[in-house]
């Protein structure tokens, strides 16, 4: 497993009561492959020092070097960090965090027998005969409000089946906004063109293709409140289950 390390790396030092010496490191250098930059350590045996690492460290072994202390090289020391793609959680559109209040679209398909196909259906995993957003029309889209400004690092697609024909998104486009009212198109890092995303990879063998999740990174990540998906091509109808993935931010 690789951990990243945004933050910090605190570290202390110790004292030695029988020969009451106070050994701690004034300075050191840490090496994932050897980096020459050097920190400072502590002044006092008792007092935490905490180091920031910017930009952050991506790695598995993480090895200190101590360069400079008084009477001993002593250290304690602990390592904040997350998982590489610790900004993946999922943000409630599975669990019901997300209020079906807050999840909207441009219009509704009807369903002769079990009530409309509703955007607050459009949940990752939902059951049941109506089980998903739908409506088939270019100009769709489906709307998600969250509680507050998030990290967004990914989206999982799904799609659904009903008496027994598929329906699915192909590929879709994504906008987001701060109130709902300004939207700003997601591109490409490189060019700047709309980015369009697969909803749906025909190379996968899966037994059930069309309900298996389809998992989308966003990078760069979109810091928004509000995202809509804008499909731009599908088989059947426009059908949507989806779960929205990433953090809070400082």
């Amino acid at each position: 497993m690789f951990l990243y390390f945004p933050r910090v790396l605190p570290s202390s030092g110790s004292r030695v009561r029988e020969c009451e010496r106070q050994p701690n490191n004034r300075s050191y250098k840490l090496c994932p492959s050897c980096l020459s930059q050097m920190f400072s350590g502590n002044q006092e045996a008792y007092v935490t020092k905490t180091n920031t690492f910017f930009p952050p460290l991506i790695g598995r072994f993480i090895r200190l070097h101590p360069v400079d202390w008084y009477n001993q090289a002593t250290v304690r020391m602990e390592f904040y960090g997350c998982e590489l793609d610790g900004c993946s959680v999922p943000l409630g559109m599975e669990s019901g965090l997300i209020k079906d209040h807050h999840i909207t679209s441009s219009s509704t398909a009807p369903s002769w027998f079990h009530g409309p196909w509703r955007p607050s259906l459009a949940r990752l995993n939902k059951q049941g005969a109506v089980n998903a957003w739908q409506y088939n029309d270019m100009y769709q889209w489906l709307q998600v409000e969250l509680p507050q400004v998030k990290k967004i690092t990914g989206i999982i697609t799904q799609g659904a089946k009903s008496m027994g024909k598929e329906m699915y998104v192909i590929s879709y486009e994504l906008q987001y906004s701060d109130d709902g009212i300004n939207w700003t198109t997601y591109t490409d890092d490189e060019d700047y063109t709309s980015k369009v995303l697969q909803g749906f990879y025909k190379k996968y063998n899966f037994k059930d293709n069309i309900t298996h999740p389809l998992w989308n990174y966003i990078y760069p990540p979109i810091f928004s409140r509000f995202i809509r998906i804008i499909p731009k091509s599908w088989k059947s109808t426009i059908t949507m289950r989806i779960e929205l993935l990433g953090c809070d931010f400082e």
